[in-house]
């Protein structure tokens, strides 16, 4: 990955970004503030007591209803873990209005004005591309450095990933993705292969811990990833090895520090640090294979993820070349002289074992995959609101991370880079074109087109775009 097209992505993202806040006139809005209001409170009230958010938002920007809970503060079923998280862009924000303040500019400082929004925008967009960044490092431990390039670049330009770090970043969906490809990064890089323990481990499980936890109150149904390292060490302590009890204590450990901001909001806000809103109040639906949603929210023409982004059928066809069981192989009979497989003797004894291991490896990689995925799936069609806004399916981005993963091995199988860019091309055609209806027919955001009416759009929108932007531009 290109350090300049690296920095080039970062500028188009926030020119685009200063673009759209200064057509809507804000930065932050439906589900980014319920989000926001926790970042500007927690800064300048210290607490998380909304009603002064609302009464200054009430008039165009607060999209729900502001009802009072047993404890008198105002009910917010979004997840603190965003936040948090934005709170150094925050603190940035407010050292920029203070200086524009400076200057003799009339702005509040009071971080509700543009410089705050501004600032936090731009903070979103540098995690998503943190996130970009440490998916490709994750997959450079597996695969070359075009696969790993194109892999990466397939992910962000081909799905709706770009729209949530680009054009509308103020929502969780670029923090997940950065703070998913943190854990999966750290837990590969280091954790796992590591030499021996010692101090080094006992404080990389503790921030594996600690991402975890983050990773679980940004996007709940994300808290699946304590399986991840808690599964393996488990396992591993049964065997004999009885230091890892000691790793997984600390692991679990700072995995309950990382979910803490979320319990104690909903002690203080609810009265109750395990009640959680969005589960127990939320718009959610009996657990049955015959609910619609559970494969509307795949395949359906309203923001269904294969539609919107067929890109990731691909990876799953890549996922797929890992459900082979590797041939069986004696290793002390080969040691011997024994001869190789069928088919394997060209190789040698040690690319014999590397393939096997990596096959291994790759194969422990999907039963990852699926439990993150199929848990997002169950969850996400479960929730009968999970098509109701936005650019495609929105919720599962958290999970693209290892949809690249899927898309790397199918690159692999095919190994023409030529092919392999036709591919890309295509899919990120594909993903502009439908991008460019979103923004000028708002039928299809209400899921009111035909599958003919969205594949004649794809072309038609282009007709549409030039008065759609002076349109724009006018306002």
């Amino acid at each position: 990955m290109t350090r300049k097209l690296f920095i080039l992505g970062i500028l188009l993202s926030i020119i685009i970004f200063l673009f759209r806040f200064s057509y809507i006139g804000f930065g932050v809005w439906g589900d980014g503030l319920g989000y926001y209001v926790y970042t500007r409170s927690l800064y300048f009230d210290h607490d998380i007591d909304f009603h002064n958010e609302y009464n200054h938002y009430k008039e165009a920007r607060w999209f729900w209803l502001p009802t009072e809970t047993k404890t008198g503060l105002i009910h917010n079923h979004w997840s603190v873990g965003p936040g948090v998280l934005w709170l150094p862009f925050m603190a940035l924000g407010d050292g920029l209005a203070k200086l524009l303040v400076a200057t003799g500019l009339p702005i509040q400082t009071d971080g509700y004005s543009p410089p705050y929004e501004i600032i936090v925008g731009i903070g979103n967009i540098l995690y998503g591309y943190a996130g970009i960044y440490l998916l490709y490092k994750w997959l450079r431990n597996y695969f070359s450095q075009n696969i790993s390039f194109i892999s990466t670049l397939s992910i962000y330009l081909s799905t709706n990933l770009i729209f949530y770090i680009s054009f509308e970043p103020n929502l969780s969906h670029g923090v997940s993705f950065f703070i998913v490809s943190l854990f999966l990064y750290l837990w590969q890089k280091i954790v796992r292969i590591s030499p021996r323990p010692g101090l080094r481990e006992i404080l990389t499980y503790a921030a594996l811990g600690l991402i975890g936890g983050l990773a679980a109150i940004i996007r709940h149904y994300d808290a699946i990833l304590i399986l991840v390292p808690a599964i393996p060490l488990f396992l591993e302590f049964i065997k004999g090895q009885k230091q890892n009890i000691k790793y997984l204590f600390i692991f679990l450990l700072f995995w309950f520090i990382g979910i803490s901001p979320q319990l104690l909001s909903q002690q203080i806000i609810y009265g109750h640090f395990w009640y959680q809103p969005y589960l127990l109040e939320g718009k959610r639906e009996a657990l049955s294979l015959n609910n619609p949603h559970i494969w509307n929210t795949l395949f359906s023409l309203r923001r269904g993820l294969f539609f919107w982004s067929p890109i990731l059928l691909l990876s799953l066809i890549g996922w797929s070349t890992c459900l082979k069981t590797p041939r069986g192989w004696q290793p002390l009979r080969h040691l011997r002289g024994g001869p190789l497989p069928a088919g394997r003797q060209g190789r040698g004894l040690l690319g014999w074992w590397s393939k096997q291991k990596k096959d291994r490896e790759y194969q422990k990689l999907l039963l990852i995959f699926l439990l993150v995925f199929i848990t997002q799936w169950q969850v996400i069609g479960h929730w009968n609101a999970a098509l109701s806004a936005g650019y495609g399916a929105r919720m599962y981005i958290s999970s693209f991370p290892l949809f690249a993963f899927g898309l790397a091995l199918f690159y692999q199988k095919l190994k023409s880079i030529k092919f392999i860019s036709m591919i890309l091309i295509i899919f990120t055609l594909w993903n502009f074109l439908l991008l460019t209806q979103f923004f000028v027919d708002k039928r299809l955001l209400e899921g009111q087109l035909s599958l003919g009416a969205i594949i004649t759009g794809q072309v038609t929108s282009l007709y549409l775009l030039p008065s759609k932007i002076q349109e724009t531009i006018s306002r």
